[in-house]
């Protein structure tokens, strides 16, 4: 496996070439094209995206460890298929919509400004995490792990108290009706 650090990769195109299968460490890749590629059993630490296209890229045992991701398009993303070992990144100003994260260890994790509609968050544990300012439409919580969550600015979820944790999670409060939802109440 080759060894890449501290390296900046700019407009590269890899829909046709695939990345170099590799461990990734410290690397920015900015305006890249990864779009429908393989990345599988690619190992990125403390790795950037910026304005990045990964929509449809396949990541089966990917390892992401402290990576982030800022004003990327990430849509139909299987994430639940990554490696789990070190999971951790964050997105900002990203569209993830279609993308799956069901049964990941999502603590901690920072979704800033993203759009994540129809994101499947099923059993997820997503403690501690952030979720600010993120278009929540369609997206599904069932048996998640919500617990001290920041949902502050989001909008457009339904969530059932009932059937996922939700001690302590934050929300604005004119966003609480979708909390209510499945009780059909009138709010005004």
């Amino acid at each position: 496996m080759e060894y890449f650090e501290d390296l900046t990769f700019k407009k590269k195109d890899y829909t046709k070439n695939a990345l170099t299968n590799g461990l990734y460490e410290q690397c920015n890749f900015e305006h890249c094209d990864f779009s429908k590629s393989d990345l599988n059993d690619c190992n990125f630490t403390d790795c950037t995206f910026s304005f990045c296209n990964l929509s449809l890229a396949n990541v089966t045992n990917t390892k992401f460890n402290g990576c982030t991701f800022k004003d990327c398009k990430m849509i139909g993303i299987k994430f639940q298929l990554v490696s789990q070992f070190g999971l951790s990144f964050s997105f900002f100003n990203c569209n993830l919509n279609d993308s799956l994260f069901t049964n990941l260890h999502l603590e901690g994790s920072t979704f800033s400004n993203c759009s994540l509609q129809f994101v499947d968050f099923t059993a997820a544990n997503l403690e501690n995490a952030v979720l600010k300012d993120c278009d929540l439409q369609d997206a599904v919580f069932f048996n998640t792990n919500l617990v001290k969550v920041n949902f502050t600015g989001s909008f457009g979820f339904i969530i059932d108290p009932d059937a996922n944790s939700i001690l302590k999670a934050t929300f604005s409060s004119e966003t609480l009706s979708g909390l209510l939802t499945k009780y059909k109440l009138t709010i005004v």
